[in-house]
């Protein structure tokens, strides 16, 4: 239901189920892994620590960009610049999983561990 007036009219129940980490459906694309290794560390907002996504705002040609939950701006790290089309969005974002899908799956640098990974 998409109100509450008829979620109180449905006498069905609704439920969902979540399974994390279930195997994939051999139709659906694999969630792609990004190693940001070559810029040096995941970009992510220096306010609200959200990882760089789809809906981000370049700004200065690529040099900035807005943060698309708190909104605000800072400076691309100068590995990961690139110029932006006519609409205002980054030439390369195809070739970007983390600029074009809705879920990629980081591999966190050294930095980020507290202790070193299990073997």
């Amino acid at each position: 239901p998409n109100s509450v007036s008829s979620k109180q009219k449905c006498i069905v129940p609704l439920g969902i189920i979540l399974q994390p980490l279930a195997p994939l459906p051999p139709e659906m694309e694999e969630v792609p892994s990004i190693n940001f290794a070559s810029v040096g560390t995941i970009v992510r907002c220096k306010s609200c620590r959200t990882y760089i996504n789809p809906f981000v705002h370049w700004e200065s040609n690529g040099r900035r960009w807005r943060c698309n939950i708190c909104g605000e701006s800072q400076a691309t790290p100068e590995s990961y610049i690139n110029s932006l089309d006519e609409t205002g969005r980054r030439v390369d974002r195809f070739h970007k999983p983390e600029l074009c899908k809705g879920a990629v799956e980081y591999i966190a640098p050294g930095e980020y561990m507290v202790r070193p990974p299990q073997p």
